[in-house]
Formats: C-alpha cells, structure tokens, sequence
C-alpha cells in the first residue's frame, strides 16, 4: 500500500451521527416500558414479538457503539502517531 492510500483511507474515517442511536434508544426505551406497563395483558404471541423488537434494537444500538468505538480507536492512533 502506498502512502496516497494509507492517507485517503485514514482520512476518510469520521466519527458517526449520535442522533440515530439515540432515536433507537429512545424507542427501546419506550418499547420496555410498554412491555413492562402490559406484560400482564400480551397474549402468547405479542410477548414474543415485541421482545424480538427489543432485542433488534438493542442490537443495533450495539452495533453502532462497536463502530464508534472502531473510529475512535483509529482517531487517536492517528493522532499518536502524528502527534
């Protein structure tokens, strides 16, 4: 790998919008809550379903903070390294 390649890619790597994991997890929030509030009252099938919705945001939010916590890993090698 050349030097214009190793510099593109790094500089190419920029921190993620907070704004959509924090949608998502205003909506797992809101989605527990329900599920907490109405627990009681879910038939067999509805439990399920909206705990698989719970478990799909959750792992979204996941992914998000693993990629975030890729980037900045990388920003601050590259930082270290250019000190």
């Amino acid at each position: 790998m050349n030097n214009t390649t190793a510099t593109s890619k790094a500089e190419s790597i920029e921190r993620q919008d907070i704004q959509e994991v924090n949608y998502i997890a205003g909506n797992l929030i809101y989605l527990l809550q329900t599920i907490f509030e109405h627990h009681e009252k879910l038939d067999k099938f509805q439990l399920p379903a909206l705990i698989g919705m719970a478990y799909d945001l959750s792992a979204r939010i996941h992914s998000w903070t693993d990629e975030e916590e890729r980037i900045v890993l990388k920003l601050e090698e590259r930082e270290r390294l250019n000190g």
